[in-house]
Protein backbone atom coordinates (compact mmCIF):
# COMPACT_ATOMS: atom_id res chain seq x y z
CA UNK A 1 0.00 0.00 0.00
CA UNK A 2 1.21 3.38 -0.68
CA UNK A 3 2.08 6.16 1.84
CA UNK A 4 -1.41 7.80 2.81
CA UNK A 5 -3.96 4.59 0.68
CA UNK A 6 -6.67 3.73 3.33
CA UNK A 7 -7.29 0.17 3.57
CA UNK A 8 -11.30 1.44 3.42
CA UNK A 9 -13.30 4.38 2.49
CA UNK A 10 -14.24 6.36 5.21
CA UNK A 11 -17.34 8.32 5.27
CA UNK A 12 -17.05 12.16 6.38
CA UNK A 13 -20.15 13.58 7.08
CA UNK A 14 -18.16 17.05 7.91
CA UNK A 15 -15.18 18.64 7.69
CA UNK A 16 -14.08 18.47 10.95
CA UNK A 17 -14.84 14.42 10.92
CA UNK A 18 -12.79 14.52 8.15
CA UNK A 19 -9.97 16.28 9.84
CA UNK A 20 -10.07 13.54 12.27
CA UNK A 21 -10.11 10.84 10.51
CA UNK A 22 -6.63 12.46 9.03
CA UNK A 23 -4.92 13.29 11.83
CA UNK A 24 -5.88 9.38 13.20
CA UNK A 25 -4.53 8.13 9.88
CA UNK A 26 -1.72 9.86 8.44
CA UNK A 27 -0.31 11.35 11.84
CA UNK A 28 3.47 11.59 11.13
CA UNK A 29 3.63 12.27 7.69
CA UNK A 30 5.84 15.05 6.88
CA UNK A 31 3.53 15.95 3.82
CA UNK A 32 0.76 16.15 5.96
CA UNK A 33 -0.70 19.36 4.94
CA UNK A 34 -0.83 21.48 7.60
CA UNK A 35 -3.95 23.48 6.64
CA UNK A 36 -5.89 19.83 7.48
CA UNK A 37 -4.25 19.55 11.17
CA UNK A 38 -6.60 19.93 13.87
CA UNK A 39 -5.24 22.91 15.98
CA UNK A 40 -4.43 22.05 20.08
CA UNK A 41 -7.24 24.54 20.72
CA UNK A 42 -9.75 22.71 18.59
CA UNK A 43 -8.98 19.47 19.95
CA UNK A 44 -9.31 20.25 23.54
CA UNK A 45 -12.80 22.47 22.21
CA UNK A 46 -15.47 22.25 25.03
CA UNK A 47 -18.79 23.00 24.82
CA UNK A 48 -21.37 24.27 26.77
CA UNK A 49 -25.14 24.92 26.19
CA UNK A 50 -26.94 27.80 26.08
CA UNK A 51 -30.65 28.49 26.20
CA UNK A 52 -31.20 32.16 24.92
CA UNK A 53 -29.28 34.13 23.41
CA UNK A 54 -29.64 37.09 25.94
CA UNK A 55 -28.02 34.21 28.15
CA UNK A 56 -24.72 35.41 29.69
CA UNK A 57 -23.87 32.14 31.40
CA UNK A 58 -23.72 28.51 29.74
CA UNK A 59 -23.70 25.51 31.00
CA UNK A 60 -21.38 22.51 31.17
CA UNK A 61 -23.90 19.72 29.84
CA UNK A 62 -21.35 17.54 28.03
CA UNK A 63 -18.42 17.22 30.25
CA UNK A 64 -16.49 19.18 32.68
CA UNK A 65 -13.84 21.90 31.71
CA UNK A 66 -10.91 22.73 32.99
CA UNK A 67 -8.91 25.79 33.48
CA UNK A 68 -7.12 26.92 30.36
CA UNK A 69 -10.20 24.55 27.84
CA UNK A 70 -11.65 26.59 24.39
CA UNK A 71 -15.30 26.72 24.83
CA UNK A 72 -17.63 27.08 22.71
CA UNK A 73 -21.55 26.84 22.60
CA UNK A 74 -24.17 24.99 21.24
CA UNK A 75 -27.77 26.81 21.33
CA UNK A 76 -28.69 29.98 20.88
CA UNK A 77 -24.97 31.76 20.87
CA UNK A 78 -22.97 29.76 18.69
CA UNK A 79 -20.74 32.60 17.98
CA UNK A 80 -19.17 33.17 21.75
CA UNK A 81 -16.32 31.42 22.08
CA UNK A 82 -14.20 31.91 25.98
CA UNK A 83 -10.99 30.33 27.68
CA UNK A 84 -12.11 28.81 31.18
CA UNK A 85 -10.47 30.42 33.92
CA UNK A 86 -11.23 28.22 36.68
CA UNK A 87 -12.32 24.56 36.72
CA UNK A 88 -15.69 23.81 35.82
CA UNK A 89 -18.25 20.68 36.96
CA UNK A 90 -20.32 18.82 34.84
CA UNK A 91 -23.79 21.27 34.82
CA UNK A 92 -22.39 24.44 36.46
CA UNK A 93 -21.89 27.22 34.48
CA UNK A 94 -19.23 29.91 32.83
CA UNK A 95 -19.72 33.14 32.48
CA UNK A 96 -19.66 33.74 28.42
CA UNK A 97 -18.96 37.91 28.51
CA UNK A 98 -18.18 39.78 31.52
CA UNK A 99 -20.41 40.45 34.29
CA UNK A 100 -20.17 43.53 36.15
CA UNK A 101 -21.16 43.41 39.98
CA UNK A 102 -24.52 43.47 41.09
CA UNK A 103 -25.86 42.57 37.21
CA UNK A 104 -28.51 40.40 36.49
CA UNK A 105 -26.92 36.69 35.49
CA UNK A 106 -29.30 35.47 32.57
CA UNK A 107 -29.55 31.57 31.99
CA UNK A 108 -32.92 30.34 30.00
CA UNK A 109 -33.35 34.18 29.64
CA UNK A 110 -33.95 34.78 32.87
CA UNK A 111 -32.40 36.17 35.89
CA UNK A 112 -31.06 33.32 38.60
CA UNK A 113 -29.48 36.01 40.41
CA UNK A 114 -27.31 38.79 40.65
CA UNK A 115 -23.15 39.22 40.29
CA UNK A 116 -21.82 39.58 44.09
CA UNK A 117 -18.29 40.67 42.70
CA UNK A 118 -17.08 41.20 38.95
CA UNK A 119 -17.24 37.96 37.12
CA UNK A 120 -14.80 37.44 33.49
CA UNK A 121 -15.47 35.83 30.80
CA UNK A 122 -14.92 32.38 31.27
CA UNK A 123 -14.95 32.40 35.19
CA UNK A 124 -16.70 29.56 37.02
CA UNK A 125 -20.77 31.25 38.40
CA UNK A 126 -21.60 29.35 40.99
CA UNK A 127 -22.90 30.30 44.62
CA UNK A 128 -19.41 31.63 45.01
CA UNK A 129 -19.98 34.95 43.47
CA UNK A 130 -24.15 35.02 42.32
CA UNK A 131 -26.68 35.76 44.86
CA UNK A 132 -29.55 33.58 43.92
CA UNK A 133 -32.94 35.32 43.40
CA UNK A 134 -34.70 31.24 42.88
CA UNK A 135 -36.65 30.80 46.03
CA UNK A 136 -36.13 33.71 48.04
CA UNK A 137 -39.23 34.67 50.15
CA UNK A 138 -36.84 37.49 51.67
CA UNK A 139 -37.04 39.09 48.12
CA UNK A 140 -40.70 39.36 47.19
CA UNK A 141 -41.10 41.06 50.51
CA UNK A 142 -38.81 43.42 49.93
CA UNK A 143 -40.06 44.13 45.99
CA UNK A 144 -43.61 44.36 47.75
CA UNK A 145 -42.17 46.94 50.00
CA UNK A 146 -40.15 48.98 47.42
CA UNK A 147 -43.24 49.17 45.13
CA UNK A 148 -45.57 51.16 47.78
Amino acid sequence: MSPGALPFNPVVTDIDSGRAILDDLLIGFADYPPQFRRSAERQSMKKVFVVYATDNVGTAVLEPIQTGDHVSCNGERSDLEVIAQADIAYGHKIALMDIAQGDTVLKYGLSIGSALCDIKAGDHVHTHNVESNRGRGDLADRDAIASE
